[in-house]
């Protein structure tokens, strides 16, 4: 595998005209192939070809044939049958030169990659090995929710999917993340570019409405978790975020009264295992790791019910049993088995009861899409997703939305929407998957406590190193990464090791505090010292200036994007309406006593509509998305022009917000 795909995810990017969608982030690629060819009649299979060799990027035929036709309609380019002829050269300059930046950026972050490598428990030893390392963690990301998809991924078929690569890419994103962000930057790219790549594998997302106005999404217990900040702030902040944007669209959040039962139940559970040798799990590390004390769990415990409101999810009860929607629970609870291991049995029968319940709220109403599905569980435990998945394919032979998708999915499909009204949502998804991957599996922990114990025991470390290895911080990712996630590496050796760059990390702190405070002590005497310390100021301030302007550029955006949004949906629901009375006026004015030119436009009008429902299946509440898209393009353009907004440049990077606004 070479750098190809990673490139050409870099460069599949939201650089769209106002009003545009995700189907035109395969423009450039098609009029690549297209130019490729001058002179030859091409079929949307050879375009779909040459996609695939040249940039390594697998996409359906149905996608193709749709944006080669919009090809052929603004380009003047011949079409006969399902057949394109190009008879003018194509300009491929702006193409190449983004994909030559494309390139350099990707190769940065591959040599780094390996670098980085060199003194983990996964050594990279090629730029094929990172190259399928990246791809492997990129695999992540999907809208396997959706049951139009033709393929889970974009990416070129890559073997099975690897915990110690996923587990090596996420170390080394929170590694950038902290000591590299212009490297952090260029991953960036990959993670937008796969999820805008996750779009063209849905031809039938064309077809769907803009907003979720009709579906309450319920929150599952692991992802009412990660919304309180017991995992820790990036799932914390990748949480929110989708809460956000989920509400931002139209849709209902709720939980079920057995999900919060449930919770409450897991924050006590955790407040019991905090201090206990035992303790394990994401939960009880994350409050070792914040201070977080048992009382402090057991008063959140209790006011759980105000804390959700907060959030902004009402409380249901949980369905009644109904014989008619009921599910096969034991043959689910076997693919459960499959798919999650579960430490309580209470958890396996609660997260049967979820399913159950999401059947009988849609009371047998099957949808293909989340727009027009009632109701769904949205989980951050994909295990549980990809078994409700399974069950309603293969058990209840139905071709409708799982009753449970993961938040991953969700979030995905959700900015797809609206990439340019949650412009951060990206980067929170890619921490929140990263912080989470490092989390030590409970068997991996297990194993480790019983390592150390055993050299306490042996008498190889003290009761004092046991205590640090046991409760430090920054043990389970420092464990993670001499193991890459892989049980079977975890040994005393590694236990040793991980102790050593502990009391390292312990000396280091202490040296750096000692040089800090003589540091401290020489600047106090001289005139450089104070010099250096207002130069130093100084650059503070100005890059502080620089991060709120960008804020403020951002927010703005943001708003603005958001006003258009409401604007064109109101002015979708008015030409719907008006369409309506026409209509009703056309059918009506036949049967009154009215002549002359009423009751000739009358009956234009009713033949119009007849014509246009029997021949070319028009409703009146088709008019309303085609409506919403034309009236969002026409207030952006004026937005933009007024407040000297570029819509359309902010896309590269968080950071590019501030720098852009500048620009404009």
């Amino acid at each position: 595998m070479t750098t190809a795909t990673l490139t050409s995810l870099a460069i599949l990017k939201v650089k769209v005209d106002h009003g545009g969608d995700y189907l035109d982030y395969l423009r450039p690629f098609a009029l690549h192939a297209l130019a490729a060819h001058v002179g030859q009649s091409v079929s949307a299979e050879v375009v779909c070809a040459y996609v695939g060799n040249e940039f390594g990027l697998v996409v359906p035929i149905r996608t193709v044939e749709i944006v080669l036709r919009r090809i052929a309609r603004d380009e003047g380019i011949t079409r006969s049958h399902r057949a394109y002829r190009v008879e003018r050269p194509l300009s491929t300059a702006p193409f190449n030169e983004n994909r030559a930046k494309a390139e350099a950026h990707i190769r940065s972050v591959i040599a780094d990659l390996r670098e980085y490598s060199a003194t983990s428990g996964r050594v990279i030893d090629s730029e094929e090995e990172a190259v399928a390392a990246v791809t492997s963690f990129l695999a992540s990301f999907d809208v396997s929710c959706l049951r139009s998809y033709l393929r889970g991924t974009a990416l070129p078929d890559v073997g099975k999917q690897t915990n110690r690569d996923v587990v090596l890419v996420s170390s080394y994103v929170r590694h950038i993340q902290q000591s590299k962000p212009g490297h952090l930057e260029s991953f960036m790219f990959l993670v937008r570019g796969h999820m805008l790549a996750n779009a063209l594998l849905c031809p039938d997302l064309e077809g769907v409405g803009p907003t979720y106005e009709r579906v309450t999404f319920y929150f599952d217990t692991p992802l009412l978790v990660q919304c309180l900040g017991l995992e820790g702030p990036e799932p914390k902040q990748a949480a929110l975020d989708l809460v956000a944007v989920l509400k931002k669209l139209g849709g209902s959040l709720a939980t079920l009264a057995h999900s919060r039962e449930e919770l409450e139940d897991v924050v006590r559970g955790a407040a019991d295992y905090l201090t206990s040798r035992e303790g394990r799990g994401r939960i009880v590390l994350e409050a070792r790791k914040r201070g977080t004390t048992r009382s402090d769990l057991l008063l959140l415990a209790e006011k759980m019910d105000r804390v959700i409101s907060e959030l902004g999810l009402t409380d249901e009860e949980t369905p009644g049993f109904t014989r008619r929607y009921q599910i096969d629970e034991e043959k689910f609870e076997g693919l459960l088995d499959e798919f999650v291991t579960y430490n309580n049995p209470k958890a396996r029968l609660r997260d049967i009861e979820s399913v159950r319940s999401v059947y009988v709220l849609r009371r047998g109403h099957a949808a293909r899409s989340i727009e027009r599905t009632r109701a769904v569980m949205v989980t951050s435990n994909t295990g549980f997703a990809k078994a409700a998945a399974d069950y309603g394919r293969n058990i209840e032979e139905s071709e409708s939305l799982s009753a449970v998708i993961s938040d991953l999915s969700l979030a995905n499909a959700a900015w797809l929407k609206a990439p340019m009204g949650a412009l951060g949502l990206p980067r929170t998804r890619l921490l929140a998957l990263a912080y989470g991957a490092l989390c030590p599996s409970d068997e991996l922990w297990l194993k480790y406590l019983r390592e150390i114990e055993r050299l306490e025991d042996d008498g190889t470390i003290s009761v004092r190193d046991h205590q640090l290895l046991r409760s430090a911080s920054s043990v389970p990712e420092e464990l993670m990464y001499r193991t890459a996630g892989d049980t079977a590496l975890m040994t005393g050796q590694v236990a040793l090791d991980v102790a050593d760059g502990l009391k390292r990390e312990i000396e280091g702190e202490w040296q750096r505090k000692v040089e800090e405070e003589r540091e401290s002590r020489v600047a106090m005497d001289g005139e450089w010292q104070r010099r250096v310390e207002e130069e130093r100021e100084s650059r503070l301030a100005a890059e502080r200036e620089r991060q709120e302007e960008a804020q403020r550029r951002k927010r703005l955006t943001e708003k603005v994007y958001w006003r258009c949004y409401k604007r064109a949906g109101h002015a979708a629901w008015i030409v719907e309406g008006l369409a309506g009375a026409m209509l009703v006026f056309g059918v009506v004015s036949v049967f009154l006593p009215v002549s002359g030119w009423v009751a000739t436009g009358g009956a234009v009008l009713g033949a119009l509509g007849a014509i246009g429902g029997g021949w070319k299946g028009w409703t009146v509440s088709a008019v309303r998305a085609p409506v919403h898209k034309a009236c969002l393009h026409w207030c952006l353009g004026r937005e933009s022009k007024s407040l000297g907004l570029s819509f359309e440049d902010y896309q590269g990077s968080d950071e590019a917000v501030g720098d852009e606004g500048r620009q404009s």
